[in-house]
């Protein structure tokens, strides 16, 4: 019978994130949208900040996670608050 004390279960990403800069495919899959919804935003919209390396486009990881932050609507009160107790 074999051992399966040391196999490695966690789950492997397809396309695992490497680095702060990300392509805007890789931009795209980080956010779980299309990269149609980036090259829009980038032409008429400008709601996310991207850097321009010649002709290569490129996001901050950083500004995605803010630009995610930003639109979250509803959000749950914080524990402990007079809201999520119920006073």
């Amino acid at each position: 019978m074999k051992s399966v004390i040391n196999q490695d279960t966690t789950p492997k990403h397809p396309h695992p994130i490497q680095g702060r800069w990300l392509s805007p495919g890789e931009a795209a899959g980080y956010l779980g949208c299309s990269k149609n919804f980036l090259d829009k935003d980038r032409m008429y919209f400008h709601r996310l900040p991207f850097t321009r390396l010649g002709r290569a486009i490129r996001y901050d990881i950083r500004d995605l996670d803010i630009f995610m932050e930003t639109g979250k609507v509803g959000a749950l009160p914080a524990p402990g608050s007079a809201e999520a107790s119920g006073v």
